[in-house]
């Protein structure tokens, strides 16, 4: 308030930039990027053009922050597999296919932790092994 700034508002701007600056982090925005859509929301082009620089710099930085961040509360604990065939079934295709049951328990944070079970076919298990080799890929590179 000492240079004419109510506290109210500085807060809600504040608390509107961060969301943004995470949101953009997500989805791995560009200098560029960030900048027109910091023009857009009403930053001058200077102002809008030294956040954008900032960024640029400390992307890196961010982008482990989030995913240690995301990886602390959901963190896999425990994992149970198995696989089957359908030995019955109302429709007759379903019969003698394979599939695979996972089960995970992962920590939710605060002491929770919660069970998930999937099953999943064969090409369906190829496809989920395949996106966690690329999570796993995305996650070596920021550590």
């Amino acid at each position: 308030e000492k240079h004419g700034v109510k506290m109210g508002a500085l807060k809600t701007t504040l608390r509107a930039l961060l969301i943004f600056l995470k949101g953009a982090a997500r989805k791995h925005l560009s200098q560029a990027f960030v900048q027109e859509d910091l023009v857009r929301f009403g930053l001058s082009e200077e102002a809008a053009g030294g956040v954008a620089k900032k960024w640029h710099a400390h992307f890196l930085l961010l982008s482990r922050s989030i995913a240690d961040q995301t990886l602390s509360v959901n963190k896999l604990v425990d994992m149970d597999w198995r696989f089957g065939v359908s030995s019955s079934s109302s429709e007759l295709q379903q019969v003698g296919r394979t599939f695979l049951e996972l089960r995970l328990q992962v920590d939710k944070g605060g002491g929770r932790t919660e069970a998930t079970t999937m099953q999943l076919s064969l090409p369906q298990f190829y496809e989920f092994i395949q996106e966690m080799e690329k999570a796993k890929a995305s996650m070596e590179f920021l550590s």
